[in-house]
């Protein structure tokens, strides 16, 4: 018997509609619908029931970026670590450079994007809070930008920090 496209139909609206049991959450924060999928920075706005939200890496490369579980940006430049065998090529993500504040930052949320880029901001929240910085991420780019509103950053690395370039645009 040839199944028409109704019968199909009919067959298929017996499912009726569900819900995933992972819905987006407040790190999408100002993304709208429909939300992007395979976008080089999704990995900061997803996360599943097993991890912090933002902690598996995203990467604008040459470099990976993640939420480094409340102390701010992990950032680590994966191919001084690459592994290359006949079966395998991977480049392991380890902290080279943290980028946050002393008190912590409890909250991450995406506040724009487009194809080549992500700004993600971090906040800290609370009385007496340190203040925020939105991440400026670049693809292809070989630096990290932060700007920053209330509250000083604290930069850690195993690595030696040979300079830091300050810009203040006049705010404080």
């Amino acid at each position: 018997a040839r199944r028409t496209p109704r019968a199909r139909l009919a067959r298929l609206a017996a499912f009726g509609p569900s819900t995933h049991p992972m819905q987006p959450g407040p790190e999408w924060g100002n993304t709208s619908l429909p939300y992007p999928t395979n976008a080089w920075w999704i990995n900061l706005a997803v996360s599943d029931p097993y991890t912090t939200p933002g902690s598996m890496p995203s990467a604008p490369l040459p470099y990976a970026v993640r939420n480094a579980n409340g102390r701010g940006l992990e950032v680590s430049y994966g191919p001084t670590r690459r592994s290359v065998t006949e079966k395998f090529q991977g480049d392991y993500f380890a902290s080279d450079l943290v980028i946050g504040a002393g008190s912590g930052f409890h909250t991450h949320a995406m506040a724009a994007h487009d194809d080549l880029t992500a700004a993600v901001t971090f906040s800290a929240g609370g009385a007496g809070s340190a203040g925020n910085f939105v991440a400026r991420l670049a693809r292809g780019a070989p630096w990290v930008v932060t700007e920053w509103k209330g509250g000083s950053p604290v930069i850690t690395s195993d690595h030696s920090i040979v300079s830091v370039d300050v810009l203040d645009d006049g705010g404080g």
